[in-house]
């Protein structure tokens, strides 16, 4: 097992690297700044190397600790990492030596998702497809824990980590609050497949298989309005302040305002769409479906332009700005500018693309595939930063 690191500005072959380490991994972290990489090995070492000279700058050993999935903050000084084969929840503190903290739940279930908030001083683990842990990242056990009761079908967390929204299977949209408390829920007519909320918190768009699309106040869950969009919604999002707020049902595409029911436009993507993102200001749209990509601006339903790909679109993530785009599309990685339809770059990867985050500047994106690879990408060309191969089961 080997791990190697690359920069932008050489060839991705084994023989250019940087610096390559003779280690398996079963998972690597990359925080956003490009600065730190942390390690989960198959002896169960939690290793911390400072990216620019493959130095460690911190490691530990947890015999027990089957480490699978993990998280790292923006400044890459604290890594959550959850069990694959247990319930166990690690957090460590770079910054502060010695600072370890290890949970273990009562129930023996896998951790499914470790989320930062936007300004990393929060973390929430869904794990067991039920199960909802809270936790800060300077405080050495979480904060709360709950068993929502019904299976989680969706999620999102407002970027102080005040509000943390869920869509379940039990047809609810419920509210947890940073203390632990569940002011509210609100029921729709089907299994909510998707949710999102503003980054202040303030606005909360959902969708479900009643055909509905919700937009609701997190002050109360009042619903302000409802739309009918006569096909299942699978996918939505929100500008950070909730001035545009999107979904994609069948091959419709709907943008809102937070307050007006009344769509600022539609348009008919031409086949059924599998995501939608907005850029933070609410300025650009990118929606993919099928082997399409098209990019919208909130003034109008006619496209800035139109981009076919190879395979199948599975998920979009956008900057901040909304600057960058990448596609996931089957086995390809493609990059957009917002300027253009013709790609940056596209790069072919060995296994289908299951997974896939770019970092809030656009100057990084991470994506897993189904044949156990992690890989990271500088958004300045399609070489690797990082890739490695992981240990399947």
């Amino acid at each position: 097992h080997k791990i190697y690191a690359w920069d932008e500005d050489t060839d991705n072959s084994s023989s250019d690297n940087m610096w390559a380490k003779q280690i398996g991994a079963h998972s690597i972290s990359f925080s956003a700044d490009g600065q730190t990489a942390v390690v989960l090995t198959v002896d169960n070492d939690i290793i911390f190397y400072d990216f620019a000279t493959g130095n460690v700058t911190k490691s530990f050993n947890e015999n027990q600790f089957d480490g699978y999935s993990s998280a790292i903050s923006a400044d890459g000084g604290v890594l959550v990492s959850g069990s694959h084969d247990s319930s166990d929840i690690i957090i460590i503190n770079r910054h502060n030596i010695g600072t370890l903290a290890e949970y273990s739940l009562s129930n023996k279930v896998d951790t499914d998702m470790v989320r930062f908030s936007g300004d990393d001083t929060a973390f929430v683990a869904i794990h067991g497809s039920q199960y909802i842990n809270y936790y800060y990242t300077d405080s050495d056990s979480y904060n709360w824990t709950v068993n929502h009761g019904y299976d989680i079908l969706s999620a999102d967390i407002s970027d102080n980590g005040s509000f943390l929204v869920i869509g379940d299977e039990f047809d609810r949209i419920r509210l947890y609050l940073q203390n632990g408390s569940n002011p509210w829920h609100y029921e729709t007519g089907g299994d909510v497949l998707t949710v999102s909320i503003s980054a202040d918190g303030q606005y909360i768009i959902a969708g479900s298989t009643d055909n509905k699309i919700y937009l609701l106040e997190s002050d109360g869950g009042v619903a302000n309005w409802i739309y009918s969009s006569g096909y299942d919604v699978v996918a939505t999002d929100i500008s950070s302040n909730g001035s545009v707020a999107v979904a994609a049902a069948g091959s419709k595409v709907y943008a809102f305002s937070a307050t007006n029911s009344t769509p600022l436009w539609t348009a008919d993507f031409g086949t059924t769409i599998s995501s939608i993102r907005v850029s933070e200001d609410g300025e650009y749209i990118y929606v993919g479906g099928g082997t399409k990509v098209s990019l919208y601006r909130k003034s109008g339903n006619s496209t800035i332009w139109t981009a076919t790909v190879t395979g199948s679109v599975s998920s979009i993530s956008v900057s901040d700005s909304g600057t960058f785009a990448s596609v996931a599309s089957g086995k390809n990685i493609y990059l957009y500018r917002n300027t253009t339809s013709t790609p940056v770059w596209q790069k072919t990867m060995t296994g289908n693309l299951q997974s896939m985050s770019m970092s809030d500047d656009g100057n990084y994106v991470t994506l897993g595939t189904d044949d156990y690879q992690i890989h990271q990408f500088s958004t300045s060309s399609q070489f690797l930063g990082w890739t490695y191969r992981a240990v399947s089961d």
